[in-house]
């Protein structure tokens, strides 16, 4: 049986939108900050962890002693040489695969613990459930009993160790740790009765985030932590959770990382503080250590509790061919850089004004397409042409896919942001392209559906493109049907660029694949593509089984504060010289160099050259290019001084800028004409989309004169008449509007007065979701739908007036919002004056936040005008 390298395959991406972390509020997959209000809840419950010591003695000999010793007391292991794959194991495990179970279990046989941080691709998975099954076996021979096994894992990726467990050692008890926390106890409960059942608990981050107390008192018999770059920041709450109150430390364990380095050193430095804290307890020294050191030094620090393979040492793939082409921004383009640049608020629209707090994010949306930013599109919003012309690089990615589905190949096309795959979607839809979506908004089941569609269509029947967010498509998925990737725009951090690739380029590839990177020429995406070089070349030197060949420097996943600046002007010189391109500028010879592989258009010299110790965005390839600084200052200079002399805010004495000054009435009187005038945009556009779909409001309008709505107090006590009965079974005769008394939610109950009306009929149940799906259904509307099909003169109106609180215990009724009551009743008085019907209403039950004498005051001063009935429902009486 074949092994696809660590197939986490029927899941993918962040976990910040999975099922469980609603209930657990998670943070996002790189640290704890997603989820502010969470981490800290989690913080205060967690023991205080201890510094890292600093001894004097330990010095840098005295760790390496400690490393040799180690490597000495695993090689004196003879036996494991021969050691086979556990006869549970149902495949045939690579040789590699083989060295990686030794190698954890001679770790574990000396009471240690290690990194698997084999390259993306090459089967973790497979080796860590190796190494179960192995622990398994050597139990049941020596008849002790063995504890329980932890595996903790992202959410996105635990469909996949349970498809793998199931299929390649399913003699293996699998329990998942998810569910309320009553289910969870329960399988706690399961472990602590039958702790030699060689079960695997299969968790998430967050329930072990919130159970790791009670989970302490589970005797592990070893841990598994994947995707364990998560762990690199040791002051994150998980880190200190696994560590501190789980108490892992005592437990052996096997961190799964294709990527132990992404950023600095001292993340390498914690995920070995984490599996040998007792050898690796120094953070200043190693900082020191490695900066005086050679690379193949740093390397042996690390031996032999890391182990680290890459696929093109132990794996026969095609080749992969990597190509970045820089691409000219449009005349649209130009424009919105120029503008953000100048922070032209009048050029930007009010809209974009918030924008302007971060220019190099702005920046990167320009070079993305400009209709990234409200306004830019013209309306009314159609499909068309002007979609790909004003954008460069969706430009050429048109002209590419088309070659590409030409020739039959099949693509994966990254993007950094979601609503620039909300435009490449349109576009999809204008060139009528099948495709697959996959974000961060995907929930579990969802990303099983779109990777299976990929993955099980063949030939020219399965979808062309598959649309990916990096982080959210980088992790965990199987994707070899495509043979293309395009990166559409690049991460500052490296690695997650770099999972993204390793979807395609693994076991199970049997074509050529080709990676295209997409870079707007002399703007910030030349910055960020530097600084991501410059970041692979310090995870070369840590952590490669080869020499390294650049120099290691700190980084951080943004350019520091002192290179800002020098990013946002970098390449601006030669920007405002060069003409705009022509909309048609790429030629057949020029694409067909792209799709083999080449750039046609790369600077020489300049291609992929990393900075050289990161202290200037000029200084790179060993060159230094501080000429063109100068010119970048002057040309934003230039700029900027443009843009204040069309925006007239510039003084004419000192060149300052002056704002203009507004007394507080003016000020206030000027928010609010922008308040309303956004409203009525908003409202024009909700027309216009609810135009285009099809689909007519059915709210009832509100009164001119809200005085003739209320009517007296004398006549609103003669209005109302109480009765037993049914209000959808009233006696026929006259138009009836019946009130149905619901909340915002869109969820349409399937039981008492609901089911009562829609056994009459299906309009309401249809009118209200339909309201839902296009945002028309807020709280204090009245819907009135017409039921006389099914009923003569029937009508019912849906009266969002119910909210239900979060905070509340299961099963407490919904609250009754008095203010929205009152609006809706003056809609329903108006809606029934129309058409001379009356009013019928079931009493409700009573209901927190207001009671039901709240409700009969409003229907009595709301209603007083039409005659209105309230039904008690008859209660059956239990037989004597």
């Amino acid at each position: 049986m074949d092994l696809s390298g660590d197939e986490k395959s029927f899941s993918g991406g962040d976990t910040s939108d999975e099922e469980e972390e609603e209930a657990y509020a998670s943070a996002s997959d790189d640290d704890d900050t997603a989820q502010p209000s969470r981490g800290k809840a989690v913080a205060a419950r967690l023991p205080k962890t201890s510094a890292y010591r600093v001894d004097a003695a330990r010095s840098l000999e005295w760790l390496v002693a400690r490393v040799d010793e180690a490597a000495a007391a695993t090689a004196a292991l003879a036996e494991l040489a021969a050691l086979p794959q556990p006869d549970a194991l149902l495949c045939e495990m690579h040789p590699y695969q083989l060295e990686g179970m030794r190698w954890a279990i001679g770790l574990h046989r000396c009471g240690l613990s290690g990194i698997l941080a084999d390259e993306m691709g090459l089967g973790k998975t497979v080796q860590a459930i190796s190494v179960l099954a192995s622990l398994r076996a050597s139990a049941d021979a020596a008849g002790t009993p063995l504890g329980p096994f932890l595996v903790v894992a992202p959410l996105s990726t635990l469909s996949g160790w349970t498809e793998q467990l199931q299929r390649f050692c399913p003699s293996l008890r699998v329990l998942c740790y998810s569910g309320n926390a009553s289910q969870r106890a329960s399988v706690r409960q399961s472990l602590l009765n039958s702790p030699g059942g060689a079960s695997v608990l299969l968790a998430s981050y967050e329930p072990i985030l919130a159970d790791g107390g009670e989970l302490k008192k589970v005797r592990w018999a070893y841990a598994v932590v994947d995707e364990a770059h998560r762990l690199k920041n040791r002051q994150s709450v998980l880190y200190r959770c696994l560590l501190d109150e789980l108490d892992l430390g005592g437990v052996p364990r096997l961190l799964l990382t294709g990527t132990p380095v992404q950023n600095e050193p001292a993340e390498l430095f914690n995920l070995l503080h984490f599996v040998m804290p007792q050898v690796y307890d120094d953070a200043a020294g190693w900082s020191k250590w490695i900066d005086e050191s050679d690379a193949a030094a740093v390397r042996a620090l690390s031996q032999p509790f890391l182990l680290r393979r890459l696929k093109a040492d132990h794996l026969r793939l095609p080749p992969k061919a990597e190509v970045v082409v820089r691409v000219p921004l449009s005349p649209m383009q130009r424009e919105w850089y120029y503008a953000v640049l100048q922070r032209n608020r009048a050029a930007l629209g009010e809209a974009n004004a918030r924008s302007l707090v971060s220019v190099l994010a702005s920046l990167r949306k320009c070079c993305n397409h400009p209709y990234l930013f409200a306004g830019a599109e013209p309306e009314p919003f159609e499909e068309g042409e002007h979609l790909v012309r004003n954008s460069a690089k969706l430009e050429l990615l048109d002209k590419l896919l088309c070659k590409l589905r030409a020739r039959g190949d099949r693509v994966l096309l990254f993007c950094q942001s979601t609503q620039m795959l909300d435009v490449l979607q349109d576009y999809m839809h204008l060139r009528r392209f099948s495709y697959e979506r996959l974000d961060g908004s995907a929930r579990a089941e969802e990303r099983w559906a779109s990777v299976a569609s990929f993955q099980s269509s063949g030939g020219g029947d399965g979808p062309f493109v598959f649309l990916l967010s990096t982080r959210a498509g980088g992790l965990g998925l199987n994707l070899t049907a495509a043979n293309t990737v395009i990166f559409y725009d690049n991460d500052w951090n490296p690695q997650v660029d770099a999972q993204a690739t390793d979807r395609v380029h693994r076991l199970g590839q049997t074509s050529r694949v080709l990676v295209v990177r997409l870079i707007c020429e002399g703007t910030v995406e030349e910055v960020i593509f530097r600084r991501a070089q410059e970041k692979l070349s310090i995870a070369r030197d840590l952590v490669a089984t080869t020499p390294a060949t650049a120099g290691r420097t700190s980084s951080s996943d943004a350019p520091p504060p002192s290179l800002t600046s020098e990013a946002i002007r970098f390449g601006l010189a030669d920007l405002l010289r060069a003409d705009a391109p022509p909309s048609a500028g790429w030629t057949d010879e020029q694409l067909a160099a792209i799709l083999e592989g080449e750039a046609p258009h790369a600077a020489a010299g300049e291609a992929a050259a990393p900075v050289a110790g990161g202290a200037s965005m000029y200084v790179y390839g060993g060159v230094d290019y501080s000429a063109r600084k100068a010119a970048d200052d002057e040309a934003y200079a230039s700029l900027v001084r443009r843009g204040a002399a069309a925006s007239g805010e510039a003084d004419e004495a000192g060149g300052r800028k002056r704002r203009r000054q507004l007394s507080p009435d003016a000020l206030a009187a000027e928010q609010q004409a922008a308040a309303e005038e956004a409203a009525r945009a908003k409202a024009r556009r909700k027309l216009e989309r609810w135009e285009r779909a099809g689909y007519a409001s059915l709210n009832a309008p509100l009164p001119a004169d809200d005085e003739a709505a209320a009517g007296g107090g004398g006549e609103a006590a003669a209005a109302l008449r109480f009765v037993v009965g049914d209000a959808m079974g009233g006696a026929a005769g006259g138009a009836r509007l019946v009130l149905v008394w619901t909340d915002a939610s869109g969820r349409w109950p399937s039981r008492g007065f609901f089911a009562a009306v829609g056994g009459v009929s299906a309009a309401p149940q249809a009118a209200y979701e339909a309201a839902h799906a296009h945002a028309d259904l807020a709280m204090g509307d009245a819907h009135v739908v017409d039921c006389t099909a099914a009923r003569a003169g029937l009508w019912v109106c849906l009266m969002p007036v119910l909210r239900r609180e979060k905070k509340a215990a299961h099963g407490a009724p919904p609250a009754l919002c008095a203010a929205a009551l009152d609006v809706a009743l003056r809609r329903v008085a108006r809606a029934a004056e129309e058409r001379g019907a009356s009013v019928h209403s079931p009493r409700l039950a009573a209901a927190a936040g207001a009671s039901w004498y709240t409700a009969e005051r409003l229907l009595a001063k709301r209603l007083a005008k039409v005659e209105t009935t309230v039904y008690y429902f008859p209660r059956r009486r239990n037989a004597r």
